[in-house]
């Protein structure tokens, strides 16, 4: 007689039991599978594990994502396109077939949404979008490296509006392309080279496209080369709503293209207006400049005439020749004064012919005394006037530097040097000789020493 569970009424299944063998049988059965569908009907329990429906346009089944299996901890949403890697299980208690979800990602572009969100927070972290990091664009841009596709539309859009709006600059392009799974290690590439050609700004770009054809600027070791760069790097990368890691990693980011392209560009007339004006500018303050330092130059050379040797020399020439005519109108005045005595004397004499003869004798005595007197006064004054003579000559300065004796001055500020302390080392001076003068730099000091 067959005794198994089930096969006669007098040993019939329990529910447990039925829902114990079809778990086996479904767990023994069915090996790991993948599974696609909408979440519908979600509710995560106080503990952790989350229960779902996965449904498609005809039928659903029941899922429970147990917490321990859930590595990624992101938040699963009614609505979500998920794709999982489970297994057929039998939740024995009430008998319902469920899927026990092993692994689950989102698909499509909530899978990229996801991976983009935790690329995103690593490089944070990291420090690659903080501000302290971010280097100044220039303010007047005239040298700058595009890099970006050559057949691109991105290119065309930046080009217009320097051609419209300041065709001055000069732009280099470093074609590279900027879709697909080749384009972040050559954009990486033409990057390297473009920094090493030091231009003033290099500008990352590309048109519109889905977040899968803007991928490759969510790169991490793109991201990594735009924060390694020396030169100021910007982004006009998509349209006004799109945004990529390469955006918050750049020095600055621009929505568009063209945005960029406006932004960079400035106001060409205004810009020519600003040169003209600093040129006229510049120039005036050279030429005030100029005439400042004539002006010092002109009171400068006075006061360096005015204590020029030869200028004091020639004051004490001037002073010698005016004694020299003092002390010969001295004589002639007194050599006038003793002939008209001697005058008086004769017509005196000539008045009294009768005492004359009486007294020529006398007289001649007289006229021989005061002829000696006469001649003993101008040899006296002769004396004195040839020695005063000789101390103005002895005194004149140029009587001194024949002797090897020199004028010395201080260039810095034209005083006659008496003493060492007018100086220091390092002081620039100037020594008139006899004949040519001496510029030289005092490398030693000394106190007052005996010659």
């Amino acid at each position: 007689m067959n005794k198994a569970p089930g096969k006669t009424a007098d040993n019939p299944y329990s529910p447990s039991q039925l829902n114990q063998l079809l778990k086996n049988l479904l767990e023994n059965e069915f090996d790991h599978f993948w599974l696609s569908g909408e979440v519908a009907e979600y509710y995560q329990a106080a503990s952790g594990h989350q229960y779902f429906l996965l449904k498609d346009d005809n039928a659903s089944i029941r899922c429970v994502f147990f917490r321990h299996n859930n590595r990624s901890q992101h938040p699963i949403e009614i609505g979500d396109q998920v794709l999982m890697l489970a297994n057929t299980t039998v939740y024995t208690r009430r008998g319902d077939l469920q899927v026990n979800v092993l692994r689950l990602q989102p698909l499509g572009t909530g899978l990229l949404a996801l991976q983009f969100q935790e690329l995103r927070k690593k490089l944070e972290q990291i420090g690659l979008f903080s501000k302290e990091h971010k280097k100044n664009l220039p303010k007047m841009v005239t040298d700058l490296a595009i890099v970006t596709s050559r057949d691109g539309a991105a290119l065309q859009d930046i080009l217009q509006v320097f051609k419209k709006k300041n065709p001055l600059i000069k732009v280099t392009l470093y074609h590279s392309l900027v879709q697909g799974s080749e384009a972040a290690q050559m954009l990486i590439q033409q990057l390297r080279v473009a920094d090493n050609n030091q231009h003033e700004l290099i500008v990352l770009s590309r048109g519109g496209g889905s977040i899968e054809d803007l991928w490759c600027f969510n790169d991490e070791n793109l991201c990594m080369q735009i924060f390694n760069t020396v030169t100021p790097i910007a982004t006009a990368i998509g349209h006004q709503t799109d945004t990529t890691l390469a955006d918050f990693t750049a020095d600055q980011f621009f929505h568009t293209p063209t945005a960029a392209a406006e932004a960079l560009a400035g106001d060409f007339v205004i810009q020519i207006q600003r040169v003209h004006e600093l040129q006229r500018a510049m120039q005036q303050t050279i030429r005030q400049l100029l005439i400042d330092r004539q002006q010092r130059l002109d009171l400068q050379q006075v006061k360096l005439t005015a204590l020029h040797p030869h200028v004091i020399i020639e004051k004490q020439n001037t002073q010698i020749l005016h004694l020299r005519q003092m002390l010969d109108g001295l004589a002639q005045k007194q050599l006038k004064q003793h002939q008209l005595i001697q005058q008086k004397l004769e017509l005196s004499l000539f008045q009294q012919q009768d005492f004359y003869q009486a007294s020529e004798h006398r007289l001649n005595r007289l006229n021989q005394s005061l002829h000696q007197e006469i001649t003993e006064k101008l040899h006296q004054t002769k004396l004195l006037f040839n020695s005063a003579v000789i101390k103005i000559e002895q005194n004149s300065p140029l009587k001194i530097l024949a002797q090897g004796y020199s004028h010395t001055k201080n260039l810095k500020n034209h005083q006659t040097v008496t003493h060492s302390k007018q100086l220091k080392v390092g002081s620039l001076i100037e020594t008139q000789l006899k004949s040519g003068k001496i510029r030289s730099l005092v490398k030693e000091l000394y106190e007052d020493e005996d010659i």
